[in-house]
């Protein structure tokens, strides 16, 4: 169960930060780069394939623990087409 609660932190420079969690990701526009594997603290996504309808292999990212997010939004910074949705 979510709880829709609202945290809010600071930033070192004293800015306040609030977290945005994922919501979803489009795996029709994901090219399977991994930099959001890479760049996620919390493990939420993992690589996955499928084959079309002509057998080829499709990879993609796809979210498996995303209540674990933790609303850092590294992976959408670093996603190269745009494929996360976030909490605003």
């Amino acid at each position: 169960m979510f709880m829709n609660a609202t945290m809010q932190g600071y930033r070192k420079n004293g800015t306040q930060w609030q977290p945005k969690y994922i919501v979803s990701l489009d795996a029709k526009k994901c090219i399977a780069c991994g930099k959001c594997f890479k760049g996620c603290p919390a493990g939420v996504m993992e690589l996955s394939s499928e084959e079309d309808d002509e057998e080829n292999e499709i990879m993609f990212m796809q979210l498996v623990k995303d209540g674990d997010c933790i609303g850092c939004q590294s992976c959408a910074m670093v996603c190269p087409k745009g494929c996360f949705t976030h909490m605003e």
